[in-house]
């Protein structure tokens, strides 16, 4: 977008202050479970590269995702002298803010201005997709890839349904970048083919001969997808074809044998109950996003059927898949978060036809309206920062009423809070520093250099940090511990992790990273 029109200007200035934004936040976040094992496979994929080790990929479940953004990562940390997770988090700033730009870029391809401008700020706003911007190192990535492919289906035209040898090329180059984040990025390349199908029954009568060319560079998209989908998925170097398709078969039901805490009940992973991503949905998303998604729906009569039909599909379609094949899902639903962008857009295209076809004496009502329903997540991303993972949304209670129903800060990004409050030791002495999860505590501890992580059975332990997960029992026992000395809280009182001095076991939950 080339910023001629004073629309195109604000569009611009808005993308770099939400960049600025992104950057000057990302150092307050914490590490997450998922970050540490990211990290050690690029540094294991760089080291083979220049030759220093062999490949050895450890067939621990991560093995199934690739790792190009932590490979960037890890890059910077030889050059810039700066915390390895900082840096990593600054990355993933930058790519959510590209999905933020994706997802204005979309919204106005489909729709036409304002919604581009509007669909960011209201992506921007929502703790959901904020939460995981800055520390999630394969959802965020993902939903980043999902949504420049949905832009790069709009310039598929009826005119030339046949993909020309830029698209074929730029098709399978992004495909293959998210393959190379997660297997599921296969899907992709069935959405070019139902695009392509759908342009070629539209450019009626439909030639024999066009279809064989349309069909062969579908199939090129694929076969270039998979072609350098490997390249920064050290597991994949081994069978680098048929890599995606194993991984991808396997992560459906993913071996992941433990439990999540839902509407206080602990579930297996693989045996949650049907209304699970409805009811984590409904909780996560705030709502003006779910209001005006269902406004969308009146959208289908006018001129931007087309659009709202299309992303529809892109948001049930995997949500149907998930759940129609019982796929393993933990951690809420940020394994879906793909489809948070193009549910913002829908949100959108509904408020503002919602505002077209009002009465002009009714319109200041539902800016106020929408104005209210923005600003509840923006306020409560600024007296929660940066815990935004640990939004629910205020019909459902807020996060105090979903305290021991659900995991609020499933992965650990509170835990970097609670160490910046252990108070200093004396000149030269470091303060022994244990708790659960390990995994958590010893990415976050490399930011403090007087704090050393010890063992919880270690005598000199003296502090412990324990992240709110578990079961009810679990986590209202820990919420009461008379030990705690400090915790980690949201703005209505959650308990989001405890400082004690004293171990606390977790019984309820059995997890395993």
């Amino acid at each position: 977008m080339s910023a001629r029109t004073p629309y195109e200007r604000t569009f611009l200035a808005i993308a770099v202050l939400l960049l600025g934004m992104l950057a000057a936040i990302a150092p307050d976040f914490g590490a997450t479970w998922d970050e540490p094992q990211q990290r050690a496979k690029a540094l294991r994929l760089i080291s083979y590269v220049e030759g220093h080790s062999a490949l050895d990929e450890p067939l621990d479940g991560a093995h199934l995702y690739g790792a190009p953004f932590d490979v960037a990562s890890a890059l910077i940390e030889h050059v810039l002298p700066m915390d390895a997770y900082v840096i990593r988090h600054e990355v993933i700033a930058v790519v959510g803010w590209l999905g933020i730009l994706l997802c204005g870029l979309l919204a106005d391809r489909l729709f036409g201005p304002p919604h581009g401008v509007c669909s960011m700020l209201l992506l921007a706003a929502s703790p959901f997709y904020m939460a995981h911007a800055i520390n999630n190192p394969k959802d965020l990535p993902f939903a980043t890839v999902a949504t420049a492919v949905l832009l790069g289906l709009t310039r598929i035209g009826p005119r030339s349904p046949v993909l020309s040898w830029g698209a074929v090329a730029g098709f399978a180059a992004l495909i293959g970048l998210g393959l190379n984040v997660r297997p599921g990025a296969l899907i992709f390349a069935g959405y070019v083919g139902v695009v392509v199908l759908y342009r070629l029954l539209e450019a009626r009568p439909v030639q024999p001969m066009t279809v064989v060319q349309a069909g062969l560079r579908v199939a090129l998209v694929l076969a270039g997808a998979v072609a350098v989908g490997w390249i920064a998925w050290p597991w994949a170097y081994a069978h680098p074809l048929s890599a995606p398709f194993r991984a991808m078969s396997e992560l459906g039901h993913f071996g992941w044998r433990w439990h999540v805490l839902f509407e206080g009940r602990l579930y297996m992973a693989g045996d949650l109950p049907a209304a699970y991503v409805w009811r984590w949905f409904w909780i996560v998303l705030p709502p003006i996003v779910t209001a005006g998604a269902a406004l969308s729906l009146a959208c289908l009569a006018g001129r931007d059927a087309g659009g709202v039909v299309a992303l529809w599909g892109a948001v049930l379609f995997p949500v149907l898949y998930v759940i129609g094949t019982r796929a393993t899902l933990y951690d809420g639903v940020r394994h879906l978060l793909f489809i948070v962008p193009a549910l913002t857009i829908l949100a959108t295209a509904g408020w503002l036809g919602l505002w077209r076809a009002l009465a002009p004496r009714w319109r200041p009502a539902l800016a106020l309206a929408a104005g209210i329903g923005i600003a509840e997540p923006v306020v409560f991303q600024l007296r929660n920062h940066p815990n935004q993972t640990a939004y629910v949304q205020p019909l459902a209670g807020g996060p105090m009423r979903a305290f021991a129903r659900y995991d609020l800060d499933y992965w650990g990004n509170c835990m970097l809070a609670a160490l910046a409050r252990i108070p200093a030791p004396a000149a030269g002495e470091r303060v022994p520093v244990s708790g659960w999860p390990q995994i958590v505590l010893q990415a976050d501890l490399s930011r403090f250099p007087r704090l050393e992580l010890v063992e919880a059975r270690d005598p000199r332990a003296t502090v412990f940090v324990t992240l709110a997960r578990g079961s009810r029992q679990d986590l209202l026992s820990l919420d009461a511990n008379p030990d705690v000395v400090d915790r980690v809280v949201t703005a209505d009182g959650a308990t989001l992790c405890t400082v004690t001095r004293t171990a606390v076991r977790m019984e309820g939950l059995k997890i395993g990273r």
